[in-house]
């Protein structure tokens, strides 16, 4: 896809049926799947293609269109509160009202920095505050906004050993510490409220913080998930027997802070492993058919899991019996990012230019209004 892009709404079946051709500028090479009963947002890839013009597909009517986007999808986050999804493409932070599905705002980040740049997001529990990390070079950019203001309230950029684009930011659900992830390999942890930097520890693209705080989880090499101290920077949990992981594959703590899950891949076949702490003892399984795994999210109550990556394919898994409850089918690109909403209704995934948002009970992309 290139171009910008626009929200169509429209109705039928789960599995992407067929594509259709887009009028745009005459630079722009536009396309659209054509799913039934889904909400999808396409979003394309050259941000000087200039305005979208849609055209009705044949069979199939939109029941709406709005002007989406700048850039591809790069990252999703549903507020922890309801009511929004935030969606970061190349030159720009979008939030949708997900009630209605109208675009709220757009955030500009995308400051005439001619080298191009990735972002990450990261709400507060609270959903007051989004924590947006930016690849832009040389060192990167995190900035808080808050979200009643809708204006950058703080920056934590004062890192002396910052020699790299930020890949990944995470704010505990408290939002207490913040985790960056950056290009030179290190991990940053900061203070939140006194924007002092704590420590800056070795790491990979795949962090997560615990609910409090307290604890940062890690993918590291030859198959190792490391467990931090944030206080003190000592070594909480070394958990091996990872094999196929990579450095970068993701970690994610259970909403209670109770449990770990890490990935595992090998010749087709994908875990997920669920780890208690403080035990550390393995107490699951999650196991399908597919490969790459490169996020994970839990719902809000702890009682589902979702992974998705190189596959195209997102699936949903129980946590407490390890079943797994659907493969969810509609991207046409790697899947890299996921996010359930508030009250675990709805899942969000992003990738391939396309955000869907999927009715978690039904398993088929949700309607709105």
């Amino acid at each position: 896809m290139s171009g910008v892009g626009g929200l169509w709404i429209g109705a039928g079946s789960l599995r992407a049926k067929a594509a259709a051709t887009l009028a745009g500028p005459p630079q722009a090479a536009w396309r659209r799947a054509v799913w039934a009963g889904l909400l999808a947002v396409v979003v394309s890839l050259r941000a000087s293609a200039g305005p979208l013009h849609l055209r009705q597909a044949p069979s199939e009517p939109a029941r709406r269109v709005a002007h989406v986007g700048l850039g591809r999808v790069q990252a999703l986050a549903f507020s922890p509160i309801g009511g929004r999804l935030a969606v970061a493409t190349t030159g720009a932070l979008e939030l949708w009202n997900t009630e209605t599905w109208e675009r709220e705002a757009v955030l500009p980040v995308d400051d005439g920095n001619p080298f191009p740049r990735s972002l990450s997001l990261s709400f507060s529990g609270n959903g007051a505050v989004l924590a947006v990390g930016s690849s832009r070079r040389p060192t990167g950019d995190i900035a808080l906004w808050s979200m009643t203001s809708l204006t950058v309230v703080a920056t934590l950029n004062e890192s002396p050993r910052r020699t790299g684009g930020v890949g990944a930011v995470n704010l505990s659900a408290d939002g207490s510490v913040l985790a960056a992830y950056t290009y030179h390999g290190k991990v940053e942890l900061w203070d939140v409220q006194a924007m002092a930097l704590l420590r800056v520890v070795d790491g990979g693209l795949g962090i997560n913080l615990s609910p409090d705080g307290s604890l940062l989880a890690m993918a590291g090499q030859e198959g190792v998930a490391r467990v931090w101290d944030v206080a003190t920077g000592a070594a909480y949990a070394r958990i091996e027997g990872q094999a196929g992981a990579a450095a970068g594959t993701p970690v994610a703590f259970s909403p209670d802070g109770t449990m770990l899950a890490t990935v595992q891949g090998w010749n087709d076949q994908v875990w997920v492993r669920l780890w208690e702490l403080p035990s550390h003892r393995k107490v699951g399984t999650l196991e399908d058919e597919g490969h790459h795994i490169e996020t994970l999210a839990f719902s809000s109550d702890g009682a589902r899991l979702a992974a998705a990556g190189g596959d195209e394919v997102v699936r949903l898994w129980d946590v407490r019996s390890s079943r797994l409850l659907g493969r969810f089918q509609g991207h046409r690109g790697r899947i890299n990012s996921l996010s359930f909403s508030a009250d675990g209704s709805m899942l969000a995934s992003g990738g391939g230019g396309v955000v869907l948002v999927w009715d978690v009970a039904t398993g088929h992309v949700r309607r709105t209004p």
